[in-house]
């Protein structure tokens, strides 16, 4: 009896051990699981469950924000390191919504708003988006665009809302008579110098002797 009784006490010592092997191997085996947060500002957008050293599966990852009217989606950072779609996960981890402002460029004549353009902040404004200059008129010539005197720079990256307006100068008529007979007229924008083709050449010597051009006294 006592023999058996020290089997039985044996028998389920060793049941015990097994027992208590099999879980910490069971233990042992499990697998670590981290959370990759993804926020917009305070604003949760979604969270995964990650194995230790896996990546997150295409179908677990949020899809881009889309952009507002003064801010353009950049992509998920932790800090200044972007997300990585290929890259193992080994620890819990947050990545934020990082947003890039969009400013509105104004091209004016006068009050009349001529063309508008978004464009991300430290970008150039795009080609296809800067207005044709504005034709002449009969007294004006289009000198370009300006904000105040600075002209407008098609390589100048954006860093604020800003208006262009068109610039124009003056162009007067120079006109060459001889008596009451218009020799040569030409157009000559203000404060330049009236081209070479454009003056007149030199008229015969009649009963009087041709001197030249003059206003008043004034050759």
């Amino acid at each position: 009896m006592t023999r058996k009784r020290v089997f039985i006490a044996f028998a389920a010592a060793v049941m015990i051990l097994v027992l208590t092997a099999a879980l910490l191997v069971a233990c042992g085996d499990e697998t670590k699981t981290y959370t990759v947060t993804f926020k917009d500002g305070e604003t949760v957008v979604k969270t995964v469950s990650v194995q230790d050293g896996a990546t997150i599966a295409d179908a677990d990852l949020p899809a881009d924000l889309a952009d507002t009217a003064d801010a353009a989606f950049e992509g998920w950072f932790n800090g200044d390191v972007a997300f990585d779609k290929t890259a193992a996960i080994t620890s819990n981890v947050t990545y934020t919504a990082k947003w890039a402002s969009i400013f509105t460029v104004t091209f004016k004549n006068g009050d009349d708003v001529i063309a508008t353009a978004k464009v991300k902040s430290g970008e150039k404004i795009a080609a296809a988006d800067i207005p044709s200059d504005l034709a002449d008129k009969a007294d004006v010539a289009f000198d370009g665009w300006f904000n105040g005197d600075a002209a407008f720079d098609r390589d100048a990256v954006i860093s604020a809302n800003v208006t262009y307006t068109a610039k124009w100068t003056s162009i007067f008529t120079v006109t060459f008579k001889n008596g009451d007979e218009a020799v040569a007229t030409a157009k000559v924008k203000s404060g330049a110098v009236i081209a070479a083709e454009d003056v007149p050449g030199a008229l015969a010597d009649t009963d009087y002797a041709f001197l030249g051009w003059f206003v008043g006294d004034f050759a």
